[in-house]
C-alpha cells in the first residue's frame, strides 16, 4: 500500500513543473516554521542601539585625530606651497589664490613695508599679534603656533620677498626660511626647544 502511494506521489512529482514544486516546497517550509528570518526583529533593534552608542563615543575623537593632523599637514602643505609656488612678483591676488585669504595685514617696522601674516596651526588660546612684524617664538615653544609665514609687498603690491618661521617637532626646533633676493630660500635652525 506504501509503495502504491508513494508510486503515486512520485507520478504527481513528475507531472508537476519544476518552477511549481520549488513554490510549494518553500510554502510548506514557511508554514512549518522551518525557515525564519536570518536577523530576526528582536536583534535589529540592538543592534542598532549599539552601533549608534558606538557612532557617538567614536566621533569625537576622531575629529581631534583629525585635527591635529590636519595641523602638522598645513605646515608641510605651506611650506611646500612657498618653495614652489610663492614667488616674488606675484599680485596679491595670485598669492590668495595659493596662500588664502586667511592673513593679517600689517606693517613692517623696519622700512615701512606691507606684510601679510599667516598663523599657521594655531590652538584657540593664540592671540595674534597684527600690529607689526612679530615672530612668536614663545607660542611655538609652548605648543600654541606651529608656523607664521609673513610676506613683504613692495610699492605695486607685488610680492618682494616671504619667511617662515615653524616647529619642526621632529627635532623639536625652530627653523626659518627666507627667499633670497635672487630666488633661492635660506634655510636654518634658530632655536632649539628644550
Amino acid at each position: 500500500m506504501d509503495n502504491f502511494l508513494k508510486e503515486i506521489d512520485f507520478k504527481e512529482l513528475r507531472n508537476t513543473p519544476r518552477s511549481e514544486n520549488q513554490k510549494q516546497i518553500t510554502l510548506n517550509k514557511i508554514r512549518h516554521s522551518e525557515m525564519k528570518p536570518k536577523y530576526p526583529i528582536k536583534y535589529l533593534t540592538s543592534t542598532l542601539a549599539v552601533l549608534t552608542l558606538a557612532i557617538i563615543l567614536f566621533l569625537p575623537s576622531l575629529f581631534n585625530t583629525m585635527e591635529q593632523t590636519d595641523n602638522s599637514l598645513s605646515v608641510n602643505q605651506v611650506l611646500e606651497l612657498l618653495k614652489f609656488e610663492v614667488k616674488i612678483g606675484m599680485s596679491t591676488e595670485e598669492v590668495e589664490v595659493i596662500m588664502g585669504e586667511n592673513y593679517h595685514v600689517t606693517n613692517s617696522s623696519y622700512d615701512g613695508s606691507t606684510l601679510w601674516q599667516y598663523d599657521i596651526g594655531t590652538t584657540k588660546e593664540y592671540q595674534t599679534v597684527v600690529d607689526y612684524d612679530f615672530t612668536n617664538l614663545e607660542g611655538m615653544q609652548q605648543g600654541l603656533i606651529k608656523m607664521q609665514v609673513f610676506i613683504t609687498w613692495d610699492d605695486s603690491n607685488l610680492v618682494k620677498n616671504w619667511s617662515a618661521v615653524y616647529l619642526n617637532e621632529a627635532d623639536n626646533k625652530i627653523y626659518e626660511y627666507i627667499l633670497l633676493p635672487n630666488g633661492e630660500i635660506k634655510e636654518q635652525s634658530i632655536l632649539s626647544i628644550e
